[in-house]
């Protein structure tokens, strides 16, 4: 019987056929699971056979060994079983052209697996199988093990594997289009991270993963970010998709326009070791033409490394789609920015001549037109009978847009302070009636602004209880009018009521009765002639209109019965700064990170674009001026009390110009989350729930979307594991 380091010897030599017979036959020999000693020198021929095979070249020895090792498999430990065989299968990555037979044996082993029981090592080998699957492009028969696989893993609650098999669920839905399903693939694989120790590799393919969506979504500032964390972690264990992660770090900067960072970028520590790659400097060029702005610059770059047509780069970039897809809508924004110089100074130009300022083809330059037109990027048409461009000079936008404002709960108040407990008298004597209660109101109230013009849109049912107490005797009813709205004032139309005797029928009742409609009615009407002008009074300023006096309303008409007419009431005007009627909404959640962590995240202008997915001036000083989510939020800093509370002022471009709210943002820390609760004050009435909808999608679900959802486990990631 020979020996591991027999065969060594033999291959050294160069005799291969006699080192491969001893591996061979050692590891046929039977062994009981006591001789450890055995069992050793049969795992080493083992591994050494494998690697044989794997520097033959020799994908179907490879497979032959993998499926007779498991005879001495069945001898050993399941977890090293368990590392054999996943080393056994990595050995087919070096060999070319056998990713079919890498399937097929990790297919095949997997069964294996299930059929043995070893349930540890057969999630283990359908995790591999997925991603060889995904490496194949075989989306379909990756997506049915992959759900069947979460199915098992959430009842084992196993969360480093779940981890990534979540990751390899959000890279399967990227490559087929269904970017929804990506996010939340990619948001469940960190929650997952965040509740465990997550190896330096994974929390790396996590941000790659999390840049590439990012970029998806047009987002090349936060995209940008991940990336950068991805380059630092992969460089970290000599990973070599350090490379990528640079890349697609240069590639966001020229998307976001900011070509001259990249020479910082690359001067620095980590990114230096990869700057002298063939696809870096393909990005190099491709930020110089985009600097000069040169379409013909840009097409010279990229055949300057490959001969061909414009899109067709080096074998690496034109297999990547991320780089193909981003650099195709470059190329659209540079010929889109070249057509536009071109045009500015013709109403009337041939596209022959276009073509040939731009140096292309006259066809793609009457298409790209045509979908400029289409898109609205400029007025014009294309005479395609003359073959010329003809371009109108830019519609004046109107910059009045249609605002509205529910009123409805204000007015049933109004209605009730209005009519109810006002006395009519019935006769000559003490008696009077009055209204008790507003017992129905159905309808909307709407006040709008169109064009600096006020409008008042109501149609509502009112019902109102009345009674009245004659020589001891109480009588009561209702009254009730079918249709109180705006067309009835526009028309001078007379409101229809009905109304009905509720108590016993007498004499007494009769005569009130009688004073109801002859009296009680018309007061009634002359109340809901004053309504529009108080409407328009009350909540004009929360629709941005300057003038404060709207047009008088209508004088009531005189009512029957010998009742005066009631003049409506008119506002006066006033001068000066608007007043606003304001309101506060809170919002608040408990997120899995440390309240340090936390209080980082939200005053850290390097940070801040990771969860607000756009750019952010920002500096946690009293008096210092802050810009979040691209300029859409601004204000200065109030009070800083850290890590506890930040006060702002804050405000929206929608809000009238000058007004500002106060943001109170304070954390507290609990026993495995720190809750943050996001105050805001000073909002203009009618916007509370655009604004608490703002504060929910982009401050906490921004936060959530990196994964800090609340967790059971008290030990919180640092960000530069998460991040």
């Amino acid at each position: 019987m020979g020996s591991v380091a027999e065969a060594n010897e033999a291959l050294d030599a160069g005799r291969v056929a006699e080192g491969k017979q001893i591996l061979e036959t050692l590891l046929q020999q039977q062994a009981d699971k006591d001789d450890e000693v055995l069992l050793a020198e049969q795992e080493k021929a083992l591994l050494r056979l494998g690697q044989l095979h794997r520097d033959q070249q020799d994908s179907q020895s490879l497979a032959k060994t993998v499926v007779d090792s498991r005879q001495f498999m069945a001898s050993i430990a399941k977890a090293k079983t368990a590392k054999l065989v996943r080393i056994l299968i990595d050995y087919f990555n070096d060999i070319p052209n056998s990713r079919d037979t890498q399937i097929a044996v990790t297919k095949e082993n997997a069964a294996w697996a299930k059929k043995e029981k070893r349930i540890f090592l057969k999630q283990n080998l359908e995790t591999k199988l997925i991603a060889q699957y995904f490496e194949a492009k075989a989306y379909r028969e990756a997506l049915p093990l992959i759900n069947e696989l979460l199915k098992e893993l959430k009842t084992l609650d196993d969360k480093m594997i779940l981890t990534e098999v979540h990751l390899l669920e959000s890279k399967v839905n990227h490559a087929i289009g269904n970017f929804p399903k990506a996010k939340a693939a990619l948001t469940s694989a960190r929650t997952s991270a965040n509740s465990i120790y997550c190896p330096p590799m994974m929390q790396a393919q996590l941000d790659m993963q999390g840049g590439i969506l990012h970029a998806e979504d047009k987002d090349f500032t936060t995209a940008a970010s991940y990336f950068f964390e991805t380059l630092e972690g992969f460089d970290s264990i000599d990973d070599a998709r350090a490379a990528p992660a640079l890349k697609y770090l240069l590639l966001c900067k020229i998307m976001l326009n900011l070509p001259h960072e990249l020479p910082a970028i690359l001067e620095g520590k980590v990114a230096s070791k990869y700057a002298q790659s063939r696809d870096v400097e393909v990005m190099k060029a491709v930020a110089d033409a985009q600097r000069n702005r040169s379409l013909e610059e840009f097409e010279q770059t990229l055949r300057q490394f490959k001969e061909g047509a414009l899109h067709r780069l080096t074998a690496e970039l034109a297999s990547d789609p991320i780089v193909r897809n981003h650099l195709s809508a470059l190329y659209d924004s540079l010929l889109q920015q070249n057509l536009l110089r071109v045009i500015e100074p013709y109403s009337r130009i041939e596209l022959a001549h276009i073509a040939k300022l731009v140096h292309q083809p006259v066809r793609d330059v009457e298409q790209k037109l045509s979908q400029m037109i289409l898109d609205k990027v400029f007025q014009g048409v294309l005479d395609q009978g003359a073959g010329c461009l003809v371009v109108f000079d830019e519609v004046e936008e109107d910059h009045y847009h249609w605002k509205t404002k529910g009123c409805t709960p204000w007015a049933k108040e109004w209605f009730t302070n209005n009519l109810v407990g006002h006395p009519t008298p019935v006769g000559d004597g003490p008696a009077t009636v009055k209204i008790d209660k507003l017992s129905g109101f159905e309808g909307d109230v709407e006040l709008g602004n169109r064009k600096g013009k006020l409008i008042t849109i109501y149609d509502c049912e009112v019902t109102l209880k009345w009674s009245a107490d004659v020589d001891d005797t109480v009588v009561n009813g209702t009254i009730r009018f079918p249709e109180v709205s705006h067309e009835i004032e526009d028309n001078n139309e007379t409101y229809r009521f009905e109304t009905e005797l509720l108590s016993e029928s007498s004499k007494t009742a009769h005569d009130v009765y009688s004073v109801v409609r002859q009296k009680l009615a018309p007061s009634i009407e002359n109340v809901f002639h004053r309504f529009r002008a108080e409407l328009i009074d009350t909540h004009a300023k929360d629709l941005g209109h300057d003038d404060d006096a709207p047009a008088p309303a209508k004088e009531a008409a005189p009512a029957s019965g010998g009742a005066k007419a009631v003049p409506s009431a008119s506002s006066s005007s006033s001068t000066g700064a608007v007043s606003l009627s304001t309101t506060e909404v809170r919002v608040s959640s408990h997120l899995a990170i440390s309240q340090a962590d936390l209080w980082d995240l939200l005053t850290n202008p390097l940070r801040i674009p990771m969860w607000s997915k756009a750019p952010a001036q920002f500096s946690p000083n009293v008096g210092a001026h802050f810009s979040l989510f691209g300029g859409n939020i601004s204000g200065q800093i109030v009070e800083v009390a850290a890590p506890n509370k930040l006060v702002q002022t804050w405000r929206v471009p929608q809000w009238p110009a000058g007004h500002h709210g106060t943001l109170t943002t304070e954390l507290s820390q609990g026993d495995d989350s720190t809750k943050l609760d996001l105050i805001l004050s000073g909002i203009p009435t009618g916007q509370e729930d655009s604004s608490q909808a703002g504060l929910e999608n982009y401050y906490i679900r921004g936060l959530k979307s990196l994964g800090y959802v609340a967790a059971s486990s008290t030990n919180y990631p640092s960000l530069g594991t998460i991040l």
